[in-house]
């Protein structure tokens, strides 16, 4: 897939007023780029799945989210960094098994070094 080639065709057609976004989930520490923020490594506090978007849609960021970089229950309880029970309220069919996803990575279309699961684009109707 060229990433560089769809993040042009996007901004011909589309112009987002944000970078489209590259998301994988991450089994292994190994898949992260070489320069990745993580929030508590690099921020000194966790943030939000939906903050990470936004860091890297507004501003460019390529960010990975662990267990420990989370904050959010709902967010946590889907990639499945609780532990078992702690999420009950989400039905289970909804979010992925403890441990099968170890990070949650995003990075701009344009610059990201990984093929992605899903490529997130905000638009506005107007």
């Amino acid at each position: 897939m060229d990433l560089k080639k769809i993040n042009e065709i996007l901004n011909q057609y589309i112009r987002p007023q944000t970078f489209p976004v590259a998301l994988k989930l991450c089994q292994s520490e190994d898949e992260l780029p070489e320069r990745v923020r993580m929030p508590m490594r690099d921020m000194g506090h966790p943030i939000t799945l939906c903050q990470a978007i936004g860091l890297t849609r507004r501003y460019g960021w390529t960010m990975a989210i662990g267990k420990e970089d989370q904050c959010c229950v709902g967010g946590a309880s889907v990639m499945g960094f609780l532990s078992e029970g702690a999420g009950e309220a989400m039905e289970e069919d909804k979010r992925f098994g403890p441990g099968e996803y170890i990070y949650h990575l995003t990075s701009t279309l344009d610059r990201a070094g990984f093929e992605p699961d899903v490529i997130v684009i905000y638009g506005n109707s107007a």
